[in-house]
């Protein structure tokens, strides 16, 4: 079971998944492939195992509230070809506990690793907190490229705790770490309390050879979430954020960050 992909011209519309390796391992080694998605919670390309993108042209447009272009509950491997993802629907918060946890319109997501190792790579995210490249573990990226511009805003909603918290765009968001070890990276975020590189854990630029080429601009206004004066508590748009450490070791780095007048 599963979907191999290496030659010829495919082109699907659908109100459901475009591409579902289900069981099975979707790998694209060539090939021109255009999926268009305009339902709500469905994907572009999706597999509950492994996604390996090594070769041709993949153009994938999904508008759906928390729709996803490339979806994997395993490893996402980009080793080559063309990919471009335009994601334009909104997060949809979930209920959960006492509150709810939002459910995000992403270009790319795994639930393990995504691995970019050549691919070439162009993302535009514009939906309500929707979001670029995510992973529930790590993105590690050694070659290829990747350009994301992000302008979708953030907002305010009650989070499991019961607490006030805000959601909002990220460009690249990990619960694990981000290791850009080499390749060129460009993110701009203009949205509301929107997020370049973003870890719950560490982010790690650098290593061996060179190191990465890295662009990350931020414009986005901050989000009052509660409370005011000193105890006023916000959300900021950020260049880099990472919940542990920051870690540098080689490359070249060119960051922006203005944040505008308060939402």
């Amino acid at each position: 079971k599963g979907v191999l992909i290496s030659g010829g011209i495919i082109s699907v519309t659908s109100s459901e998944d475009a591409i579902d390796g289900d069981a099975g391992m979707v790998e694209v080694t060539g090939g021109a492939i255009t999926t268009t998605n305009a339902s709500d919670n469905v994907s572009g390309i999706t597999s509950d195992t492994i996604i390996r993108v090594s070769g041709g042209n993949v153009n994938i447009t999904v508008s759906g509230d928390q729709s996803k272009g490339i979806d994997s509950n395993y490893p996402v491997t980009l080793s080559g070809g063309n990919i471009t993802i335009h994601n334009s629907g909104d997060a949809v918060l979930v209920p959960e506990g006492s509150g709810n946890d939002p459910s995000y319109c992403t270009a790319i997501r795994s639930l393990q690793d995504v691995n970019i190792t050549g691919a070439a790579i162009t993302i535009v995210a514009s939906g309500k907190a929707s979001r670029g490249i995510c992973s529930d573990s790590d993105i590690i990226m050694t070659s290829g490229s990747v350009m994301i511009t992000s302008t979708g805003s953030a907002a305010t909603y009650q989070n499991p705790a019961g607490q006030t918290d805000a959601y909002f765009a990220a460009c690249l968001n990990t619960v694990g770490d981000i290791r850009l070890i080499g390749g060129s990276v460009t993110t701009t975020s203009s949205g509301s309390a929107g997020k370049g590189l973003s870890s719950d854990s560490d982010l790690i630029l650098g290593g061996e050879g060179i190191g990465p080429t890295v662009q990350v601009t931020t414009t986005g206004v901050r989000l009052w979430i509660s409370g005011q004066g000193q105890n006023a508590k916000y959300a900021e748009a950020k260049a880099l954020k990472a919940d542990t450490a920051v870690v540098i070791h080689n490359g070249t780095y060119t960051i922006i960050k203005y944040t505008g007048t308060l939402l």
